[in-house]
């Protein structure tokens, strides 16, 4: 099944309302500032980070604004020192190629081995957008609704101050 039709099919079958808007690739923050002005909403950087040896992975969602300070976020999660993992992880545990990283793909972490951080200045009454698992397109949600999504797939974020 196409990967974005499977994060549309999950946000039909919960009752979440959403818009799906189609685009040429993209891999980076700077790349769907563009979009981002079409689309409206709040928009998020997603990092896949792992510890400096390996034993844990998370999944932070920042707003698209902010900087990624890796002493600061490492701190607050509680760990040492977080690298980007290699696309041959990212692969394997999410199913994504790099520069699609977004949490609709913890469809695809089956054993839940993935936490996901998420920036305390994106939490709100507002839309909040994401890749659907493809850096070919953008959904948009309302902020609840993705904490829907992540109830149903038995995820409870962890909140940092990024």
């Amino acid at each position: 099944m196409d990967e974005i039709q499977k994060v549309c099919d999950l946000l039909e079958e919960l009752n979440i309302r959403y818009t799906l808007y189609r685009h040429e690739k993209v891999h980076t923050v700077e790349e769907c500032s563009a979009i981002d002005r079409t689309i409206g909403g709040r928009h998020c950087k997603n990092l896949f980070l792992t510890t400096r040896n390996g034993d844990a992975l998370f999944m932070v969602l920042l707003s698209a604004e902010k900087k990624y300070v890796t002493s600061s976020v490492s701190r607050q999660l509680n760990v040492s020192r977080l690298s980007f993992c290699t696309p041959e992880t990212l692969k394997e545990i999410l199913n994504l190629e790099p520069g699609a990283v977004n949490p609709f793909a913890l469809l695809n972490d089956k054993k839940k081995s993935v936490t996901l951080a998420i920036d305390a200045d994106l939490k709100g009454d507002h839309d909040i957008s994401f890749h659907p698992n493809s850096n070919e397109a953008t959904v948009k949600l309302h902020y609840d609704g993705f904490l829907k999504v992540l109830a149903h797939l038995g995820r409870t974020p962890v909140y940092i101050e990024a």
